[in-house]
């Protein structure tokens, strides 16, 4: 520990007591939290930026010469502080990388416009919260790793990814990241346990609170997992991520991913298979971006399989995709795999948004409405519009003003689910039924379905 350091904390200590202060009243006063206080008494944390200097010497009343040196400990700590308080903590990014531009700009002029909020004596400035939400696949957690490295240096406090596991089966508590985070900070053991369970909270809003970092959380299962973990004063940011749309978290900005641009897409796959080979097969390579929807997962396990299959021309892939409607379940790279991120949103549905979504893949067009829904579940339009809900808030429907789609890829798992659950026959029946629904568009419905198979149908007429 430094001798600056120690003389800060020294000073401010003997400006308090001689005013009869306690650390209570002192933060009321200035605005700094009772830890960071103590901190920077006792000499556990590095002397604070001028902004705090400046909060609490207007907090102690300190006269010009007083407030002269207080700002002079604190120079004197910072240039002798051998490093300084900063955490970093987040994996390794994805190295190509594409496309996200203007959420990329979004999430830097959150950063920077932060950092051009003054502090003030009444608390501070409030965190900025941006909650991204997305279906699955979609690429949250790629944008998530990119945003931490592109803004890090705005945050010299820290920079941390926390992967919150929100479609496990037993994903961890607030408490349990907020440990996590306290030990990354090296708070004490022993300060730990003198907090307790109870207490642990406190010490985590008071520890962030102090602390200009980015927080990434990463993967949220619900708002009662991330809210607790939001600070609620400071000038950090936490960029949140979920597979729903998070609609309880109050005073964030929200942000949604749709899938890339067909350029995106093709630059993507070229990336990952070589420039010269994409050039020679550029008709074949857009067809299979197509196929996969333009999502990047998909795009990602593409482009894996032609990248190690170099005896395949890309020709062959797109013939496979275009006529083989299985192929979620068969395109694997890895522990890569389209089904399998689409398949823990759908397990986690109640009955009736399984079977409706399910149910939606029949529909002779690119989306539906609450009739259409209701007619699909044997239900009222109001009871249809409640699980309709159910599949916005998953992310596994997107809302088009008054109606809602299905992105083409979901579209083929949830006609792959109907088949599987209901058999052959029975999808057959719900289709049928669509139909007399709907008989002007039955031709209509007969073709889509012949020509597709259960593929895009982005090009379709909207009849429900």
């Amino acid at each position: 520990m430094s001798d600056g350091i120690q003389e800060f904390g020294a000073l401010l200590r003997r400006f308090r007591t001689d005013r009869l202060l306690t650390m209570e009243g002192l933060a009321q006063a200035s605005g700094v939290s009772v830890r960071g206080i103590g901190d920077l008494e006792r000499g556990r944390r590095a002397a604070p930026q001028r902004r705090t200097v400046a909060a609490l010497a207007a907090g102690l009343r300190l006269d010009e010469e007083q407030r002269r040196r207080l700002l002079a400990a604190a120079r004197a700590g910072r240039s002798e502080s051998a490093a300084p308080v900063s955490v970093r903590t987040f994996p390794r990014g994805i190295d190509d990388f594409v496309g996200r531009r203007y959420e990329l700009a979004a999430l830097a002029d959150a950063a920077t416009g932060l950092a051009a909020v003054p502090g003030t004596a009444a608390g501070g400035p409030r965190p900025t919260v941006v909650a991204v939400s997305a279906p699955p696949g979609m690429g949250k957690t790629a944008l998530a790793l990119r945003a931490a490295r592109v803004l890090a240096e705005h945050f010299p406090d820290g920079q941390m990814v926390m992967d919150l596991r929100g479609m496990d089966e037993d994903p961890p508590s607030a408490t349990d990241i907020m440990l996590s985070v306290l030990k990354e900070f090296h708070v004490a053991d022993t300060e730990i346990a003198e907090a307790g369970a109870a207490g642990r909270a406190a010490l985590y809003q008071g520890l962030l609170g102090d602390r200009r970092c980015l927080l990434v959380f990463d993967n949220a299962r619900d708002e009662s997992q991330i809210a607790p973990l939001l600070p609620r004063r400071g000038r950090g940011m936490c960029v949140v991520t979920s597979r729903k749309v998070l609609t309880g978290l109050q005073d964030v900005h929200r942000m949604s991913l749709g899938v890339l641009s067909a350029e995106e897409a093709f630059a993507f796959l070229g990336g990952m298979i070589g420039e010269e080979r994409a050039r020679r097969e550029a008709a074949a390579l857009g067809e299979v971006a197509l196929r996969c929807g333009y999502l990047p997962l998909a795009l990602r396990i593409a482009g894996s399989w032609l990248a190690t299959r170099t005896g395949w021309s890309v020709r062959r892939l797109a013939d496979r995709l275009a006529v083989d409607k299985r192929w979620l379940d068969v395109l694997v790279a890895g522990d890569r795999r389209v089904s399998a991120a689409f398949d823990l949103s759908y397990r986690r549905l109640t009955p009736d948004a399984a079977r409706l979504f399910r149910r939606l893949s029949v529909v002779p067009g690119p989306d539906a409405d609450a009739a259409c829904a209701a007619h699909l579940l044997g239900r009222d339009p109001s009871s249809a519009e409640g699980v309709l809900g159910e599949l916005v808030e998953a992310g596994l429907l997107d809302v088009v003003g008054d109606r809602f789609r299905l992105h083409d890829l979901l579209r083929l798992y949830a006609h792959n689910r109907l088949e599987a659950v209901e058999g052959e026959a029975g999808a057959e029946r719900v289709r049928a039924g669509l139909s007399r629904r709907l008989p002007d568009t039955t031709t209509a419905a007969g073709r889509w379905f012949a020509a597709s198979g259960g593929v895009p149908a982005s090009a379709c007429i909207d009849v429900c």
